[in-house]
């Protein structure tokens, strides 16, 4: 999040001191000891300057609505200070009968996974979503058809940020399916899970379910490929639970931030807005060539260590290139990140 978007009258104005070692960062207000109770909590969804928050081991579907305390500890070293997924400490407001009051989150955990990319709005970071398992890579067989290119840039993003990706084709009614099985097929030679579905005519979504159940899945998709039909699809019942919820905060379903869904206490997905873009943000171009698992059987064998497999001579990635033991699509899709970082 850029900082500008939290300085105001909530928030100091300093600059934010680092322990790079403790992976804390504290905005320094004048101190006071704290005598509110002070609750653990969730970050299920922000709408400006506003989080809002749901208790820890609370059943009730009731929101805290925050912001962020004069004085807060960060044990991560994201310039994103919070967002969705994000555990807290936070304390509630002092009068929660009218809905107006307004909680201060006091502490944000350091985060166990996160999904990232640079941010459409100057060379800066943005976190997307934090502490899920994995990640749904929702793409559509036809309108809009899927982006290879883009897609390597998320699964190279998920890999960042510890998160084991899924990819998931939506639209498959739309297409002769031979041409889409032949376009994957080296995702799944290279481990991925590729699932083949239409939301829309509820086709093989059980495969779905079973791969998100008992875990926090965040589902993310370019604008249009169905991303919607398919939560709706999938949770039906629960998402018009949680369309109730958001009345409570008095908006629409908020098209700006992640949202929570809860199906039971072990299974939930976030559900993140569309995109139109994905860059990479926090890789060195030295770095790329390890988030490719194409080219870990021969890059120890290159002549010279490190290499980029660009325009070193007696490059093992490019000889296994013209053997046909790399994706060509793939090794130039590599290069075309490989100039943009």
């Amino acid at each position: 999040m850029d900082n500008n978007i939290i300085n105001g009258e909530d928030f100091d104005v300093e600059q934010p001191k680092l322990d790079r070692n403790k992976k804390k960062r504290i905005l320094l207000k004048n101190e006071k000891k704290i005598s509110e109770v002070v609750n653990s909590g969730l970050v299920v969804t922000s709408k400006g300057r506003f989080y809002f928050v749901k208790k820890t081991n609370d059943d009730s579907n009731f929101l805290y609505k925050c912001v962020v305390s004069g004085s807060i500890q960060i044990n991560h070293n994201h310039k994103t200070i919070l967002t969705v997924g994000d555990k807290c400490e936070f304390i509630a407001p002092n009068d929660n009968t009218d809905g107006q009051g307004l909680g201060r989150i006091t502490k944000v955990e350091e985060r166990e996974t996160f999904l990232l990319r640079k941010s459409i709005n100057g060379n800066n970071e943005d976190v997307i979503a934090a502490n899920m398992h994995q990640v749904l890579v929702i793409l559509a067989a036809e309108n809009p058809k899927y982006n290879l290119h883009m897609l390597d840039k998320i699964l190279i993003s998920c890999e960042y940020g510890s998160l084991k990706p899924l990819i998931c084709i939506n639209k498959m009614d739309l297409v002769e399916s031979e041409k889409v099985f032949e376009d994957f097929k080296e995702y799944i030679r290279l481990g991925y899970q590729v699932f083949y579905i239409s939301a829309l005519k509820l086709e093989n979504l059980k495969q779905v379910y079973k791969a998100i159940e008992n875990k926090v899945t965040l589902f993310i998709g370019v604008s249009g490929v169905g991303k919607s039909t398919l939560v709706n699809s999938l949770f039906g019942k629960e998402i018009q639970k949680v369309g109730k919820l958001a009345k409570n905060l008095r908006g629409r379903h908020t098209t700006t931030s992640c949202n929570y869904l809860f199906l039971d206490n072990n299974t939930a997905i976030i559900d993140s807005p569309g995109f139109r873009e994905f860059d990479l943000f926090g890789i060195t171009k030295e770095e790329l060539p390890f988030y490719f698992p194409d080219f870990e059987p021969f890059y120890r064998k290159c002549k010279f260590q490190p290499c980029s497999h660009t325009h070193e001579p007696d490059c093992a990635v490019k000889k296994a290139l013209q053997k046909g033991k790399i994706s060509k699509r793939r090794y130039f899709s590599y290069l075309t990140i490989y100039e943009n970082l």
